[in-house]
């Protein structure tokens, strides 16, 4: 995960106070830093022991294929039955199996690591926060919100949920995919990558406001499903010129789109590293995809020594920026538009 530098100190809470994180992490965190270093250290031994295979097949491959190219003829039939053939598809199959055998060790480390850190990280925040590496959350109710590409295979993870300040707040990572052409052709595509960010309030909109900031096809796509809506001009020309603002109540999406928002926003995709962002205000929920293939709430490298600092910096940043959102929109309040 990215390193962040925020204070540890002073880290806003469900309620909107700032507890310290040093005194929960010393309780909550570190007993269990020297069973996963211990385990971290059994791993690394596991990946050097693959590796020596993996160095002395990867070179005798190459050696091989040398012999191939300078002293035998390029004619298939000649060769097809050559023992150095079967030679080398041995080779590929020993670094296959043994790229398996360390990926799978790694995962498992990895996932082990989620499956009992993550968790009190974001109990931390109080009120009903919880993590799971798995999710049972699905895109196809969100379609009408426009924002969410066709698809025909799901696929989520990382699954969290908890209330701000009374805020219902879910947040998954998906991979989104549909068929493509026919025949030998088809293939599954990926339509979308990233975030997807729900926020259920104490406020219901009456129009549906859709916001996008993309650099690439997406946002062609989008742009031709909102061709039902108005556009909204934005009063500040420098969001004029990153996002684009297509709505049903003008008056409302006026109303919504503050200078602090449209920077809250900005601050959320610059944070989460996503160059496509797209939010929409429907009924009385928020939704906001953030487009990109990074891999969100991941462990840090396996491969250096584990204090779970950095994991506990970047989400208490990411979700620092969920809070602001919250905060900005004022979305806990019930108030009319």
């Amino acid at each position: 995960m990215s390193k962040y530098n925020v204070s540890l100190e002073t880290v806003r809470v469900a309620d909107g106070s700032t507890r310290s994180f040093i005194e929960y992490k010393q309780t909550y965190i570190d007993p269990h830093v020297n069973e996963f270093e211990k385990n971290r250290l059994a791993l690394k031994s596991k990946v050097k022991m693959a590796f020596v295979p993996l160095t002395i097949v990867g070179g005798a491959i190459a050696l091989i294929f040398l012999y191939l190219l300078i002293f035998l003829e390029n004619n298939a039939a000649e060769t097809k039955d050559d023992p150095y053939v079967f030679t080398i598809i041995g080779c590929v199959i020993i670094l296959i199996a043994a790229g398996g055998y360390i990926q799978y060790h790694t995962n498992k480390f990895r996932l082990k690591i989620k499956d009992t850190i993550f968790p009190r990280i974001f109990a931390f925040f109080g009120d009903g926060f919880s993590y799971k590496s798995t999710s049972n959350f699905s895109a196809r109710t969100l379609r009408h919100t426009e924002i969410i590409p066709d698809f025909d295979r799901e696929k989520y993870e990382d699954d969290i949920n908890g209330h701000y300040k009374g805020v219902d707040i879910e947040i998954v990572d998906a991979h989104l995919r549909k068929w493509k052409n026919s025949g030998k052709k088809r293939k599954l595509k990926t339509v979308f990558k990233g975030l997807i960010i729900t926020f259920q309030m104490h406020k219901s909109f009456k129009g549906q406001t859709v916001i996008t900031k993309d650099s690439g096809g997406l946002g062609n796509w989008l742009r031709g499903k909102l061709s039902k809506y108005d556009t909204v001009r934005l009063e500040d020309p420098k969001f004029e010129k990153i996002f684009e603002v297509f709505s049903s109540d003008q008056v409302e999406a006026r109303y919504l789109l503050t200078t602090a928002f449209m920077e809250r926003l900005l601050k959320l995709s610059d944070t989460f590293g996503s160059n496509s962002i797209q939010c929409c205000f429907h009924g009385q929920n928020l939704l906001i995809t953030l487009s990109t293939y990074k891999n969100f709430f991941e462990p840090k490298s396996v491969y250096s020594k584990l204090d779970f600092n950095d994991d506990c910096r970047s989400i208490i940043a990411e979700m620092s920026q969920i809070f602001d959102m919250i905060d900005t929109l004022k979305l806990n309040q019930n108030i009319g538009l």
